[in-house]
């Protein structure tokens, strides 16, 4: 995490600092053992969050087991990402999903179409909902497209980042040890899917945000 953030351009400063501070970020743990509960309600306490979201972040079941999305327990390493969102949703603060797969926080929401049509979704569906799930082929051009769809209604171009600023974040995950989602590889890819096709989505994003500042034109034909 730190090192994409890193990619992307943000600085990594303590909470206090990125708070106040323009284009950095902060990266906190999460507890993977029971302590999280705790740790999720120092943090709300801390930094009284208006709203949470979750990217592919994997969500237990109604047994409080999580699955990889071939249906597969999660490791015990598991961050238990779960305990913020069922703390937001009891305090009424707004949360929003993104994933793939229906393992992934925020597919509480449509738990019961995950049961039916994903294989293996009666154990991996997750039990863990957001007030707005937004699923995506791949989880990255799902937050990709909030990105976009916000640059829209903010009416900027500034929030989406270019093409190479994609291929430095992958460049960054793989420096790292990470994996391709789909093929267990450490290649430039996400889900099965090469880094050039990762940098099509953004760039045609970016197209869709760049016609949509464009106001009162009129076809000469």
């Amino acid at each position: 995490m730190s090192a994409t953030a890193l990619a992307a351009g943000l600085g990594l400063r303590n909470p206090d600092y990125a708070s106040k501070t323009a284009f950095t970020t902060t990266v906190l743990p999460l507890a993977a053992d029971g302590s999280a509960v705790a740790q999720a309600e120092a943090y709300f306490e801390s930094f009284s969050p208006t709203l949470v979201i979750a990217t592919e972040k994997i969500g237990p079941n109604a047994e409080g087991i999580a699955h990889m999305s071939s249906g597969t327990p999660a490791a015990a390493s598991r961050a238990r990402a779960e305990h913020i969102f069922d703390l937001a949703a009891a305090r009424g603060i707004p949360s929003i999903g993104i994933g793939d797969n229906g393992n992934e926080i925020g597919f509480g929401r449509i738990e019961g179409a995950v049961k039916k049509w994903k294989p293996g979704g009666e154990r991996l569906a997750t039990r863990v909902a957001t007030d707005v799930l937004f699923p995506a082929n791949v989880s990255n051009w799902g937050a990709y497209g909030v990105i976009a769809a916000l640059s829209i209604l903010l009416g900027r171009t500034d929030l989406l980042h270019d093409v190479e600023t994609e291929r430095r974040m992958i460049e960054a995950c793989v420096a790292t040890h990470a994996v391709d989602g789909s093929t267990g590889r450490h290649i430039l890819a996400v889900d099965g899917t090469p880094l050039a096709m990762q940098q099509a989505v953004v760039t045609m994003l970016a197209g869709i945000v760049r016609n949509a500042q464009i106001k009162g034109y009129k076809r000469p034909f």
